[in-house]
């Protein structure tokens, strides 16, 4: 995953190699664009997303 924000991040052309966890990134997503929680995926139930 790539993230442009050029005016909250600071350092520029360096290479960060620390850890990211993404778990958060889809309900967020679905959370900002007013999206209901998807209840599962091609007739498979999810269950509650957590993050």
């Amino acid at each position: 995953m790539a993230i442009r924000w050029p005016e909250g991040i600071k350092t520029r052309g360096e290479l960060h190699t620390q850890f990211r966890h993404v778990i958060d990134v889809p309900p967020t997503i679905h959370h900002a664009a007013g999206l209901p929680e998807p209840k599962g995926v091609k007739g498979v139930d999810s269950g509650p997303w957590t993050g």
